[in-house]
């Protein structure tokens, strides 16, 4: 069988390349004049860098024979995305598309080829991968042909859907599932992937935001179902009773299963947030699709990454697990989606505590 290692390395540079870029896009929102920074660092390293360089290790350890080859293919094909970040700037939109498209379309390759040697849940969850680097790929093309008409916020909306929201769906259709012995819903998990596609199209065509909110909220709604997100007071049952008395044990579980909670918190909010905007005239579109991108953003997808980070990034990273479990991380994510809307510093700061959270949670100091 091909060797990891390949993959395995190239993801670990860029999931760092990635958290520099993500820190340096929240500083950049503290200063005047440099929003337009803050907007393409979080759209290129939060958005797309993150999640598509922990999708490198996902793919490749969840492979078999071929599909490792294939995830190899798929971390060659990315490293022009490692030094993208000294000149992602939007006055070359088509550097940036390029690049991007080409890690893109190695994604959908990789996952659907590891996706064709697996079975249950673990397919399921490569097929998604490869609908979210579907996704990805239609956004830029879509991008392109438009010649580059379309707003950054929409573009931005248009992956955090069509990709990082997806990529998300495809994870947990697995992961959460698996781990307490049951199956994810495969037909409902497909239609909420291509919902969110969809959402995620439609915004990049311009689309009204209120109805891009709808059929997000319609998609996390299925997602919750088809991943059993709603089965998670069963599941804190078959965690204690898995640990056997190790308190130890039962942490890891509990702030995995705890994460899960508040991504339930996060659906259901964005309902009522959803809810109000639809009735609310002042509101400008724009305002609301930034509303919309950063609820994704913050709530829905930076609360997965405080789910998964512990059990992912000490092993893609190398390093030692510190099991400082606790639901801080969760909390102060929470709290800068909600209060955003109010204050973008306050959110900032939050945002900014949150991370730190998180890096303690396994990072020992």
């Amino acid at each position: 069988m091909p060797s990891r290692k390949l993959a395995r390395q190239v993801s670990r540079l860029g999931v760092i390349a990635a958290s520099a870029g993500v820190i340096a896009g929240l500083a950049s929102f503290a200063f005047h004049g440099f929003l337009l920074w803050h907007m393409i660092l979080m759209l290129y390293t939060g958005f797309v860098m993150f999640p598509h360089y922990v999708a490198i290790a996902y793919v490749s350890s969840s492979a078999a024979k071929k599909g490792v080859s294939l995830a190899n293919t798929m971390a060659i094909a990315s490293i022009p995305m490692l030094v993208l970040p000294l000149v992602a700037r939007i006055y070359w939109p088509r550097l940036v598309s390029i690049l991007v498209l080409l890690a893109a379309l190695g994604g959908v390759v990789a996952s659907l080829g590891a996706a064709a040697e697996r079975r249950g849940s673990l397919r399921l969850s490569l097929l998604l991968a490869g609908i979210a680097y579907a996704g990805l790929t239609l956004s830029i093309i879509c991008w392109w042909a438009s010649g580059f008409r379309a707003s950054i916020i929409d573009y931005a909306l248009s992956v955090a859907l069509a990709y990082t929201t997806t990529l998300i769906y495809a994870v947990t259709a697995h992961s959460l599932p698996s781990t307490f012995a049951d199956r994810p819903n495969a037909p409902i998990s497909l239609l909420a992937a291509l919902a969110s596609v969809a959402a995620g199209l439609y915004a990049l065509a311009g689309g009204d935001p209120w109805v891009i909110g709808d059929v997000w909220l319609a998609s996390a709604l299925l997602y919750i179902y088809g991943a059993r997100l709603y089965r998670v007071g069963r599941y804190f049952r078959v965690a204690r009773e898995r640990s056997g008395g190790s308190e130890s044990a039962y942490r890891g579980l509990w702030y995995y299963l705890v994460g899960h909670v508040f991504v339930l918190l996060v659906v259901l909010l964005a309902s009522i947030v959803l809810a109000y905007i639809s009735y609310e005239p002042v509101n400008s579109r724009a305002r609301a699709s930034l509303l919309l991108l950063h609820m994704l953003g913050l709530g829905f997808a930076w609360t997965h990454v405080a789910i998964h980070a512990p059990m992912m990034l000490p092993v893609i990273l190398g390093v030692r697990h510190a099991k400082r479990y606790n639901a801080w991380p969760y909390i102060l994510v929470l709290g800068a989606s909600l209060i955003w809307p109010v204050s973008g510093v306050a959110s900032l700061v939050l945002a900014a505590v949150g991370f730190l959270a998180m890096l303690l949670v396994f990072f020992k100091v």
